[in-house]
Parts: structure tokens; C-alpha cells; sequence
């Protein structure tokens, strides 16, 4: 029973990791783009954050984290 418990609280604590961080890059990256645009560094910044979202989606299949990189990240051609 233990075990579960501490298991349910490991989870929480790295969803709220991972939310922090998502915030964090999501200000440097609008910070960064409109401090001064120049497209080697969006590009770099925009694949982070896809590559970001994309891991961590599918990592815990948050569904936060799945419609955000569905609406920004997932172009249909």
C-alpha cells in the first residue's frame, strides 16, 4: 500500500516538474521572439518546445500536454 502511495506522489511531483518547465520555455521562447527575431534561434526554440511537449505527452499521455502539441505542433500537408 505504501509503495502506491509514494508511487501517486512521484507523479504528481514530476507533472508539476514538467508543467513548470513547460511555462518556463514557453516565456523564454515569446520573450525571445520579441526581444529580437531571428529565425536560426525560433527555429531552434520552437524545437524544443516540440520535441519537449512530444516526449512528454507521450510519456504520461497528459491530456493538457497532447492537445497543446496537437494544436501547435502537428501540421497536416
Amino acid at each position: 500500500e505504501d509503495s502506491f502511495y509514494k508511487s501517486e506522489q512521484e507523479k504528481y511531483f514530476f507533472k508539476q516538474m514538467i508543467a513548470m518547465q513547460l511555462r518556463k520555455r514557453l516565456v523564454l521562447f515569446k520573450k525571445n521572439l520579441l526581444k529580437n527575431f531571428e529565425i536560426e534561434t525560433f527555429e531552434e526554440n520552437f524545437l524544443g518546445l516540440s520535441v519537449f511537449l512530444e516526449y512528454f505527452h507521450n510519456l504520461y499521455n497528459l491530456k493538457i500536454l497532447s492537445k497543446l502539441y496537437n494544436k501547435y505542433f502537428i501540421c497536416d500537408l
